[in-house]
């Protein structure tokens, strides 16, 4: 049995023979598509161990988290386990990144996943956001970003910064008060596109449990920072894109792969409205941002809410 995923412009084919509850609820449930046409990526899911792959050379790693290695087949990625650091899920991959064979996926010890079978979370956590990374940023045509996103009547505003600069707050508040359609507060995908940049949702989110499958236009980019004012101020575009990498997923194990991110994000920002967002613990912000996709960014530069 197969099933297809839609993460922005990636599309993932799931093939198992036995299938977990969980496989079309929750927050993957937006992301299941029809299938058309070939996948980028068929992930082909093993209960059993995975087969030895005879000498190998160490690529990368980040540590206490994952290791790739280069093998005669392409690669062996390990998914390490957080407390004693050992492998506890095995993905080979071949060259392409187009097929990957995923060994030890056991829900097994788990709550709701009884012995033999095997748990979507532990399939797309981290390992499809490691290749979702690597995808993007190969092809230099985006990034996955620590950043949450709003769509106003199906434009789409990003707001990127690190944990505490006020991303899931400023989600929140376009919904309730501007009626925004939450796309994630923690994790989106913003690429290229022939016909301008676009953004959309992933199901991996933070605070607000809440998730979109809709992609849009990308009309605006924060950065965001705490002051006692709400007010826009742009970027120049290194500057941008340096914030940018402060907070994309990087591809490290790849100088090809970190050059396409680099290419992809300074296209971005050339592209679409960019800058930092300086933001008050108060609600007007969300009626400046959709005064900001209704009109634009044709008042001055810098740009205080409530000013005229």
């Amino acid at each position: 049995m197969t099933v297809r995923f839609q993460f922005g412009p990636a599309t993932i084919d799931l093939v198992a023979d036995r299938w977990p509850e969980d496989v079309t609820a929750g927050h993957y449930g937006p992301f299941v598509s029809n299938p058309e046409g070939p996948a980028d990526l068929t992930i082909h899911v093993h209960r059993d161990r995975a087969p030895s792959c005879g000498r190998v050379s160490p690529a990368a790693q980040l540590p206490t988290n994952w290791a790739l290695y280069r093998c005669r087949s392409g690669y062996r990625l390990e998914i390490l386990e957080q407390v004693t650091f050992a492998p506890r899920q095995i993905v080979l991959l071949d060259r392409s990144l187009s097929r990957a064979d995923v060994y030890a996926a056991s829900g097994a010890g788990l709550p709701g996943y009884p012995p033999g079978s095997w748990c979507l979370a532990l399939v797309m956590n981290p390992f499809v956001q490691w290749w979702l990374t690597a995808f993007l940023a190969l092809r230099a045509r985006g990034v996955l970003l620590h950043a949450s996103a709003a769509a106003f009547n199906g434009a789409g505003l990003a707001f990127a910064g690190p944990s505490g600069a006020g991303k899931t707050t400023t989600v929140r508040r376009c919904r309730d008060r501007a009626g925004a359609v939450v796309l994630n507060d923690e994790r989106i995908i913003v690429w290229r596109t022939a016909e301008g940049v676009k953004v959309a949702g992933t199901p991996w989110h933070g605070e607000l449990p809440e998730v979109a499958a809709l992609v849009v236009p990308l009309v605006g980019l924060f950065m965001l920072t705490k002051n006692a004012t709400n007010r826009y101020l742009p970027w120049p575009p290194p500057r941008m894109v340096a914030g940018i990498m402060s907070e994309a997923f990087l591809p490290i194990w790849s100088v090809e792969a970190m050059a396409g991110l680099l290419e992809a994000a300074e296209h971005i920002v050339r592209a679409v409205p960019s800058g930092e967002l300086q933001l008050a613990n108060d609600r007007d912000v969300a009626d400046y941002l959709r005064r900001f996709v209704d009109v634009g960014p044709s008042t001055p530069w810098a740009v205080a809410v409530g000013s005229p």
